[in-house]
């Protein structure tokens, strides 16, 4: 995939250099944190300057580079075990000589407090000629101590302007249009929507399903909260909606609405309930 970062991101990622440090990745899924994490790692070690194709820089985009460890839990949260394992394999020196180690800790699934607390020692002093990166989708899923031990790099959306010259190319410029109408949240999911058909068509079938209950009436909106679509994408929905509504005087009851919404499913209110309360609210 293409690194294609927001102006500030890639200030922020061009500003790391060797030694020491502890940083956290924070952003969406699919906007180029692990890459950028593979990125810093050839930065760091390459042989040859930074040309990218050292035997280095090889190993490290195959995976295959020592000092690359990868701390993850799969689908389920980090646990204290995990942050043990990490100590004890960062308690002996880089396995190559002269280089610096990076350690990317993936917490997208989220990682429990005493794990964090675990790690605290490690984040506040690391070995010697060690990076160490935790990746978390919302900042707010760590601690505060974790935190503030921590340079925080925050990967904003990429511009739509540098998405649409990515896509334009690499695809026609028909399809490009296509993806770009349907405001592809991260460079990740434009490119999944450019080149996979059947994901295109879901992402559509859901705008048209956003689209419609904007504008329809109040008794309209109430009935298609049966509709299966509604029902089984319902935060998508509202996600779409919150990116399609203008930002203007205009527009500020749909946006309390739809910033209520949101609000509702980060208390895990119901579906049910978060739908029918913004078919009114709207």
């Amino acid at each position: 995939m293409e690194l294609i970062y927001h102006p500030i991101t890639k200030r922020q990622l061009a500003a790391i250099d060797r030694g020491s440090g502890s940083y956290i990745f924070s952003g969406a899924s699919g906007n180029g944190r692990g890459q950028a994490a593979i990125s810093l790692a050839k930065k760091l070690n390459c042989l040859q300057g930074g040309d990218d194709n050292c035997a280095i820089c090889r190993n490290i985009e195959a995976t295959s580079f020592p000092d690359l460890i990868e701390v993850t839990g799969g689908d389920k949260r980090l646990g204290i075990e995990q942050v043990q394992t990490l100590q004890q394999a960062l308690s002996s020196r880089p396995m190559t000589e002269a280089t610096t180690r990076v350690v990317v800790i993936d917490s997208d699934s989220g990682i429990t407090p005493e794990a964090q607390n675990r790690l605290l020692k490690t984040l506040e002093e690391p070995p010697e000629s060690t990076i160490i990166i935790i990746k978390a989708t919302e900042i707010d899923q760590l601690l505060p101590t974790i935190r503030s031990r921590c340079q925080i790099i925050h990967f904003l959306p990429a511009r739509r302007s540098d998405i649409a010259t990515l896509l334009g190319t690499k695809f026609s410029q028909v399809s490009a249009d296509a993806v770009l109408a349907l405001n592809p949240a991260t460079v990740g999911e434009a490119m999944m929507l450019a080149s996979d058909d059947e994901t295109k068509k879901e992402r559509q079938s859901l705008y048209d399903a956003a689209n419609n209950f904007l504008s329809a009436s109040l008794y309209q909106r109430l009935t298609m909260l049966t509709s299966p679509i509604m029902a089984d994408n319902y935060q998508a929905i509202i996600e779409i909606l919150a990116k399609k509504v203008s930002r203007s005087p205009a527009s500020l009851g749909s946006i309390i609405s739809i910033e209520k919404a949101q609000a509702r499913i980060r208390a895990n209110v119901g579906a049910r309930s978060v739908l029918e309360a913004m078919a009114i609210e709207l």
